[in-house]
Order: structure tokens, then C-alpha cells, then sequence
């Protein structure tokens, strides 16, 4: 990032004939370098702090500056920069507020570069929401004045006696609230979870238990005083004290936890990395902790298998493959009505929208899939294909050599109308377009919806069932897999633990899924290693590194990073988007920093979720 200098030859107005190159620092003032917080603008400038800030300001400070013409925030990026000699340069107009640390404006400086975005955008997500004047004085917690009596469970100690960077894989209805009152009876805590009601929740079971906590960003300062912070994403991001400390992520494989916008940095990776800096610990606590990477981690601790079968409900899987011809077409097979007769409140998931038509048999009911079963074919030029390797063969079962092919693609609106006829109350709809209140005023307590609706019922159902998900499983993703289990994961959370009798099904024609089996063994731990070890294989994240190119300048750029050494571009897919693989996170970043960008605008987003 280059600066610049700006040159204001009115900027003295007391009638004296200084020249620029007779410019003299006003006494008691310093020269800052400023990066301001204009969309597309990736420089920065110098100016001078007068002297009634000039003790105030530091790395990060929030400041207000003249520029061409307009008045801009910006951030303070370096202090007594060197500007050349000749150039005359302008006053900061205001000091606005305390912004992120040094630390963190240089943990900001490797966000930005490894995921290839603009640092403004990284600064903003460390910056609070409301002016700070002053920061407060340091109150150092030593463990004692926590309010924290409760003794710490011995799994739960022996994660915290772990150094460095601990992956701990619990069941998914392990309650989080033992390991923020230990971190925080150890030190400094910042707690990062994926939800704003699971953050709220947190923050409201630590202050029953006496615990000073502060809800970021709202509470932006209070990481300083010693206290623990719970915050979504950014709370990564926000002040402590300058000493080693403990950082906790919840649920790392939430989507949640990656930015959308450029740069799409992922909250967990920016824990990794804080945590190494500061010389602290990390904890990742969750169902799939640490599936970004392995390598990266230090240590991995599992709970009890006791503790991971009892916090999983009960697991039934509905193989289709075995239905009687005439209820093939049947969008909810009996089995799963007479759980629905026998269920006051029940929740049935069925994704309509974005998602790739399914083929199967009509003779052996078979999912047509890849020869390697790993993803499914669509009919494509009078051919069957798989989107992501590009195999063809002709219109055939694989299983029994049928040339007659059915497309499954049920909708809500039509499951939620045959469940009326069949149960003869009414069933409710609910997806990211329904009113929020749709789904828990449904008198009948059973709802159809779209993923959506894991996280918007606001009741809790007797039973859960996937209706479609062999579209999740072999979904034309590389993360398509990891992608399903986050959603057994999020609808085991609803059902509660086993003693709750909750009842969780997934119809299928692929019972033998590894995704499957693990949820139906509650071992989510060994799928895990399995995982990563196809994806090492196939040279997949977080084994190579991926960028997806899409905007009107994507054709552009991909012909020019074509040409680096190590790098791969594929595309484009039928969406005009490009991918672009490297072997290492370093090569991809350094192709995509040192490539001229094309006029016409382009996205970038590294690590991208769905690719």
C-alpha cells in the first residue's frame, strides 16, 4: 500500500510567503500516515496531528481528514512516517475515537493480504460502532474476582491445560458454558460464537454466575478492564489486554463465522492467528472443530463417547430404496407420517431453491451418481454428467442398466399440502421469505420449510426430518459434505439430547454416506479424519488453497493469473464464475496481489463456502 502527500500551498493564510519546501512542523506536533475509509481507495496519506492530540493518538486511532475537497474518516496506520522533503501537509480536522490497537491493525494488515481484500474493510470490522474518547484503565482479572465458585468439570480443565492452538470435538448439544468460565477464571477471554441469540444466551448464563462479561461490540471496551467478551464474528477483533490470553470459537463450522464481503476471512483462521501472536491459547470447541485445517492445530481432545451418543437424539434413517413402487412418487413415505401423527410439534426440511435436480431409477430406484458414488449426475446434451469433473456417460443406470429415469424435485408448498390431506390439520411453511412469526403461530405445530427454518422455529419439535437430504450430501461442492452435517448438527441442537426423545430423520437413497454413519453412530470425530484425508487427496482446502473469481473482470483477471507459475484456473461455470487453485495459501495470495487488476470490476473471495 503506497502513501501519498498532500500538497496544500493556502494551507497558511497569515499573509507570510513560506514555500512548500520551507514547510516547518508545526512545534509540539508528530506526522501520521492515514489509511481513510474510502470505498476503492487503497492508499495512504500523511498529515500532521496538532498538538493537542498529538499524545492522544496512536496505531488505530479513528480520525477525520481533509481529502480532495471532502471531509473522510480514516484510521491511523503508522506514527512519525517520514513524508519527503518539499511537501507541505495538511492537519488532521478531528480525532474521532479510539480505534483498534497496534496489534490488531497489524493482525488486520495479514487479513486483508491473505484473503485478498482491502485492510479498510478488515479495520472496520475492528473499529467500534460508537465513538470510544478514551480507553479505560486496565483492571486485571486474577481469577478470583470472577464470581466463578463452580468447580471445572476434568475434561473441561484438561482443554484448558492444553497450550496453543486445542480443537476440542464435543456432541452437538454440549453445553459451551463450562469452558468460558474456565478461560475466563484463567485470564483475559474472548468468546466467539456464530449467532447473536448464542452469544446473548452466553452472556446472559455468565452474569447468573457473578462473571464480569461484556456483549461486543456494544461493550467494545471491556476486554481491557480484564472482563470476558462473547460477541458474533468480529468480536475476534476486539481489544485485550497485552498479555497472553485465551481465545474461544464455538462452532467453528458455521457459516456464520466467514465474511461475506471481500476479504472473506473466516473467524476461526483469525483466532489461529492472533492466538500465535500473542502467545496465548486457542480453543476451538464444537461438533467439527478445526476442519479448515489440522495442521494448524496443536492439540485434539475428544469428549467421552458417552457424552457424544447422549447429546445426539435418536437417528433413523428412511432408505427409500426399499419403497414399494407405488410410494416412490410419495413426497412423505408413511414411516414418516406415523412420527408425525404421533408428534405434536414437528419440523420437515425440504430445500427448494438453489440446489441441483436429482435423478434416480425407475426400475431400481437408485440416485444416478458418478462412478466413484461421490457426486450425481444431471442430464446435460442427451447425456448424464457430473458438474464438478466433468464425467459423462450415456442415459443408464449404473445399478441395473435402466435407460427410464425419473427428476425428484418436490417443493414445500406442495409436501405441506399432501401433509394436510394426510394428518387433516393444518401444517405451516417456513423459509427465508416467510414472516418471521409463520412458523410458531402454525396451530397444528408442524412445519415445512427450507433450512431457513432450523434456525427461525422457535419451538422446540418432537421430531426433524430431512426430506431431501441426498441433495445436500452430493451437492456439486467440495465442502458438500461438511455442509450436511451442519445441518444434522443444527437440527440435533433443536431435538436436544437423547434423554429429550427427540427423533431426528433423514430420508435417503444413499444410506452407506459417510455423512450419514456418523451421525447415526454419533462419531463425528472419526468422519472427520476421513474427511480430511479425501480432501488431501484430491489436493482440496485446506490442503491447496481456492479463490473464486466472478464480476465483469473475472474473465480478465483468470487469463492473468493463467500465467503464474503453480496456479490452475478453471471455468467458466455456467454462473461466469472462475476458480483458481494454488498449492500453498503463500502462492495464491502473492499471484493475486501481484496480478494487475482489470478495469471492469471483479470479486474475489478466498476460501469461498459453496465453491
Amino acid at each position: 500500500m503506497s502513501a501519498g502527500h498532500l500538497f496544500d500551498p493556502d494551507e497558511f493564510s497569515d499573509g507570510s510567503d513560506q514555500s512548500a519546501d520551507q514547510f516547518v512542523l508545526p512545534e509540539g506536533s508528530r506526522v501520521v500516515r492515514v489509511l481513510p475509509d474510502v470505498s476503492g481507495l487503497e492508499k495512504t496519506f500523511d498529515y500532521y496531528c496538532p498538538p493537542q492530540w498529538a499524545d492522544k493518538v496512536s496505531v488505530g486511532s479513528m480520525v477525520r481528514v481533509d481529502l480532495h475537497g471532502r471531509r473522510v474518516p480514516g484510521w491511523i496506520v503508522e506514527l512519525d512516517s517520514q513524508p519527503p522533503s518539499g511537501v507541505h501537509l495538511r492537519p488532521l480536522t478531528r480525532f474521532s475515537s479510539e480505534g483498534p490497537s497496534g496489534d490488531v491493525v497489524d493482525l488486520a494488515r495479514w487479513t486483508a493480504a491473505r484473503w485478498s481484500g482491502p485492510l479498510r474493510a478488515v479495520l472496520k470490522s475492528a473499529s467500534p460502532s460508537r465513538a470510544v474518547r478514551s480507553l479505560p484503565t486496565e483492571r486485571v482479572s486474577d481469577g478470583s474476582s470472577t464470581g466463578h465458585g463452580g468447580r471445572t468439570s476434568d475434561f473441561v480443565q484438561h482443554c484448558l491445560d492444553h497450550s496453543g492452538i486445542t480443537a476440542v470435538q464435543v456432541s452437538p448439544n454440549t453445553d459451551p458454558l463450562p469452558f468460558a468460565l474456565a478461560a475466563a477464571s484463567s485470564g483475559p477471554t474472548l468468546v466467539v460464537v456464530p449467532e447473536g441469540q448464542a452469544a446473548d444466551r452466553l452472556v446472559s448464563k455468565l452474569r447468573r454466575q457473578g462473571i464480569r462479561v461484556g456483549r461486543h461490540p456494544h461493550d467494545w471496551v471491556h476486554g481491557l478492564t480484564g472482563a470476558i467478551v462473547v460477541g458474533q464474528r468480529s468480536a475476534v477483533l476486539a481489544p485485550m489486554p497485552p498479555r497472553p490470553g485465551t481465545i474461544l470459537v464455538l462452532d467453528d463450522h458455521a457459516e456464520s463465522m466467514q465474511e461475506e464481503r471481500v476479504p472473506t476471512w473466516h473467524a476461526a483462521d483469525v483466532a489461529v492467528e492472533r492466538s500465535r501472536r500473542a502467545g496465548g491459547r486457542c480453543l476451538l470447541v464444537g461438533p467439527m472443530p478445526g476442519l479448515r485445517g489440522r495442521d494448524g492445530v496443536d492439540n485434539i481432545v475428544h469428549s467421552p463417547r458417552s457424552e457424544q451418543r447422549s447429546g445426539w437424539p435418536i437417528v433413523e434413517l428412511v432408505d427409500r430404496r426399499n419403497e414399494e413402487p407405488r410410494l416412490a412418487s410419495t413426497l412423505v413415505p408413511p414411516r414418516v407420517v406415523d412420527h408425525l401423527r404421533n408428534a405434536e410439534r414437528a419440523l420437515l426440511i425440504l430445500n427448494r431453491k438453489g440446489r441441483s435436480q436429482m435423478l434416480a431409477c425407475s426400475a431400481c430406484t437408485e440416485l444416478v451418481r458418478s462412478t466413484d458414488g461421490r457426486h450425481l449426475m444431471v442430464e446435460r446434451d442427451g447425456g448424464l454428467e457430473v458438474v464438478v469433473t466433468g464425467e459423462r456417460r450415456p442415459l443408464v443406470c449404473a445399478s441395473c442398466g435402466s435407460t427410464r429415469l425419473k427428476r425428484l424435485r418436490p417443493g414445500v408448498s406442495r409436501v405441506a399440502e399432501e401433509l394436510e390431506a394426510l394428518l387433516g390439520r393444518p401444517v405451516g411453511e417456513l423459509s427465508s421469505e416467510s414472516d418471521s412469526s409463520h412458523g410458531r403461530s402454525t396451530p397444528a405445530g408442524v412445519v415445512v420449510g427450507t433450512e431457513a427454518a432450523l434456525h427461525r422455529l422457535e419451538f422446540r419439535p418432537e421430531v426433524v426430518a430431512f426430506l431431501d437430504i441426498d441433495q445436500e450430501l452430493f451437492a456439486p461442492r467440495f465442502r458438500a459434505g461438511e455442509q450436511a452435517m451442519t445441518l444434522l448438527i443444527r437440527a440435533a441442537r433443536l431435538l436436544g439430547g437423547r434423554q429429550q426423545g427427540g427423533r431426528l430423520v433423514a430420508l435417503t437413497r444413499a444410506p452407506d454416506h459417510a455423512v450419514l454413519r456418523a451421525a447415526l453412530s454419533a462419531d463425528i470425530g472419526a468422519w472427520i479424519e476421513g474427511e480430511l484425508e479425501n480432501r488431501r487427496l484430491l489436493a482440496l482446502p485446506p490442503f491447496a488453497a481456492l479463490a473464486e473469481l466472478s464480476g465483469g473482470g473475472a474473465e480478465q483477471l483468470a487469463q492473468r493469473l493463467v500465467q503464474v507459475e503453480g496456479l490452475n484456473v478453471v471455468g467458466p461455470r455456467p454462473d461466469g464464475r472462475y476458480l483458481a487453485t494454488a498449492p500453498s495459501q503463500e502462492t495464491l495470495s502473492e499471484a493475486l496481489t501481484s496480478s494487475r487488476r482489470p478495469g471492469e470490476r471483479v470479486r474475489v473471495a478466498v476460501d469461498p463456502r459453496r465453491a
